[in-house]
């Protein structure tokens, strides 16, 4: 879901009354994630699963 450029630093762990709930394994990341790239993921996202409708993407801390 996430695309190429960020698989290999996160995972998707649940969705919630339609808010992914995604784990990302970098504070850099997750950063950048949040305030940067986060509308654009969200608009990708729905425009790929349309039934969706995801509303928001929570970007969670976490190390593996």
């Amino acid at each position: 879901l996430m695309g190429d450029r960020f698989a290999q630093q996160t995972r998707l762990l649940g969705i919630k009354q339609n808010i992914l709930q995604v784990e990302v394994n970098s504070a850099v990341l997750l950063y950048e994630l949040t305030h940067f790239q986060k509308p654009q993921i969200l608009q990708r996202i729905n425009t790929k699963y349309p039934e969706s409708n995801f509303r928001d993407i929570n970007f969670l801390p976490g190390s593996w």
